[in-house]
């Protein structure tokens, strides 16, 4: 199964052109030179943090994958997937646990309901911010996770590398580690209601993870993007209501299925009488998704994207939750819910690489286009911008080429050929 997970996202990957930011950051934004050594990355985060955002350890991440040839980027990106799709499934089985119909379960809700599928796994600076942002943030609550289940001993080494994993974790994304701190937190204290001790690793990781968050959080670029899009406002309580609504619609419209099958998940749980600790455990987990989704009340927007984390945290909530439901007698319902979602799936997959598909042709022929006007001479370069309905293609919710031709997205693109102004006339869908 993690053959094909791989397979699909490697095809997924080679079909997925580069677009608005990917141009942007493979530019330096300290002195506005293209991105050709690793050295030259502390200098543009250092002036990203000052100008754009926080979110150094990600987007140092996408200026280095930017670096690299496009079938590397894929290969990487495509085993990434595969690796978070491991580090989910291990919340609840493991080398001594495995359960093929376990994976087959989160693979399958994976591809179906991982938010805004290609702008978070396969769009690049995407992926660097949300595939890769993620994974680091959750494979540090694996671990936290699974060394605090067997009482794992304060040694040195093992307090200074979660205590400097935290840290990174924690200095990702804004409400995914924040999220990821809280689960650590309540998992703390199902220690002490089980009599269990801290260890010093636990609390230098939680404090390193928060210091991590606060250096994200405090940067000035936050608040001078804030400023220029318009946005620093004055929280009020009618603002707060309004974008909790907005919070709670937008998981509605792409999480329901996953939180009805997690609110199954815990009531099975409950009534077949699974070990109160994987109950307790399933159950934090499942409330720090929902406060991942919650903590954007405090942000100025909120797009599916941001809900990549809370997408997560009930995957590895529900993975918790499984074993015991597997072995308390659920298995022919898992096995009948694994059948009905598979035919959905494959049925997702094909419809949706043959969208990805052609939307690559349509790329490649403006691309054509664009080259041509540019070498015959073309003073302003006119062509058009691409649309698409799949939430699988790069081109559906980000910003394409504008009618400006002195849109950031356009003076990118145009910057990253070496080619005069570019405009688009027209839009054009599959």
């Amino acid at each position: 199964m993690a053959v094909l997970v791989f397979g699909l996202l490697l095809v997924l990957n080679r079909l997925t052109p580069m677009i608005a930011d990917d141009y942007n950051y493979s530019f330096s934004f300290a002195d506005s030179q293209r991105i050709t050594s690793l050295l030259q990355i502390p200098a543009s985060m250092a002036a990203h943090y000052q100008t754009q955002g926080g979110r150094l350890v990600v987007h140092a991440i996408a200026q280095a994958l930017l670096m690299l040839p496009g079938w590397l980027f894929d290969v990487l990106n495509a085993a990434m997937y595969t690796a978070f799709s491991f580090v989910l499934y291990s919340f609840g089985f493991g080398r001594r646990r495995c359960s093929a119909l376990g994976f087959a379960l989160l693979a399958v809700g994976m591809w179906l309901y991982l938010p805004e599928f290609g702008q978070t796994c396969l769009w690049m600076v995407g992926s660097a911010n949300y595939l890769w942002g993620t994974a680091i943030s959750m494979g540090w609550l694996l671990c936290f996770y699974k060394l605090a289940e067997r009482d794992a001993p304060a040694g040195a080494l093992r307090t200074a590398g979660m205590t400097a994993w935290a840290f990174f974790a924690g200095w990702c994304n804004e409400n995914t580690s924040a999220a990821v701190l809280l689960a650590a937190g309540l998992l703390m204290l199902i220690l002490l209601l089980e009599r269990k001790r801290w260890r010093l690793w636990m609390v230098t990781g939680c404090a390193a993870g928060f210091a991590g968050w606060l250096v994200m959080l405090l940067s000035p670029g936050n608040a001078a993007r804030a400023a220029r899009e318009g946005v620093d406002v004055p929280l009020t309580l009618s603002l707060l209501r309004i974008r909790f609504m907005n919070c709670t619609s937008v998981m509605k419209e792409e999480l329901l299925p996953v939180l009805a099958v997690c609110a199954a998940l815990l009531l099975l749980a409950v009534s077949l009488r699974v070990k109160r600790g994987d109950l307790l455990r399933g159950g934090a987990l499942l409330a720090a998704a929902l406060a991942c989704t919650y903590s954007m009340v405090g942000a100025p927007y909120l797009s599916g994207r941001s809900l990549t984390g809370t997408f997560a945290l009930l995957a590895a909530g529900g993975m918790t939750l499984l074993p015991g439901v597997l072995h308390a007698g659920g298995k022919q319902l898992a096995a009948a819910l694994l059948g009905v979602a598979s035919v959905v799936c494959a049925a997702s997959v094909i419809a949706n690489v043959n969208h990805c598909y052609l939307d690559r042709m349509l790329w490649q022929q403006r691309q054509q286009d664009v080259m041509a006007q540019a070498a015959s001479g073309a003073e302003q370069i006119e062509t058009f911008a691409i649309d698409s309905s799949s939430r699988y293609s790069v081109f559906s919710g980000l910003v394409d080429l504008d009618t400006d031709p002195a849109h950031w997205a356009n003076r990118a693109y145009s910057l990253f050929y070496g080619i005069g102004p570019v405009s688009s006339t027209e839009t054009r869908y599959n």
